[in-house]
């Protein structure tokens, strides 16, 4: 487990930080038992079915964005994977993805009650921890996208809409 960092403030700190690790822990794990399932089988062992690849370390570390914090895991890589196999890819955790669900939907809620796009990045730390990886970019860009959406639900056409 890794290193607790010691808090001058209450024990929900404490708590906080256990269940971010926890979580952390977890992700690790499912990752690595996600590559022994898609080889077919564990560290060190053979297997009688068919060459799937091998372990080739892990991917650099990645920090994801939960609704108790940021946490860093690193996905396992799998090399010479036979041309007719697909490539490992994670279902834990896609590619490029960096926030949990729940965060995610947390942007628009956020948008939709009036927050300023400047003052998102203030409430995410408060939320989210110190070390949330939104920068003020990304959540211009989710706001954007957003409004789009937004746009074409607006002029969409009412012509075949039952009204009460």
């Amino acid at each position: 487990m890794a290193a607790l960092k010691p808090h001058k403030s209450s024990t929900a700190d404490l708590l906080e930080q256990l269940a971010r690790e926890g979580a952390r822990q977890m992700i690790q794990k499912a990752l690595l038992a996600e590559c022994d399932a898609y080889l077919g089988r564990g560290w060190y062992e053979r297997s009688d079915e068919a060459f799937r690849g091998h372990r080739n370390g892990q991917g650099n570390e990645r920090s994801i964005t939960l609704g108790s914090g940021t946490v860093k895991v690193r996905v396992p890589r799998v090399a010479d994977t036979p041309a007719d196999q697909p490539k490992f890819q994670s279902v834990v955790l896609a590619a490029y993805q960096r926030r949990s669900s729940t965060v995610a939907a947390l942007i628009p809620g956020l948008w939709v009650e009036g927050l300023a796009t400047r003052d998102f990045e203030p409430a995410l730390r408060t939320m989210l921890g110190e070390d949330a990886a939104l920068s003020a970019s990304t959540v211009s860009r989710l706001n954007a996208e957003l409004k789009a959406e937004f746009d074409v639900w607006r002029d969409r056409r009412l012509d075949g809409t039952r009204y009460a």
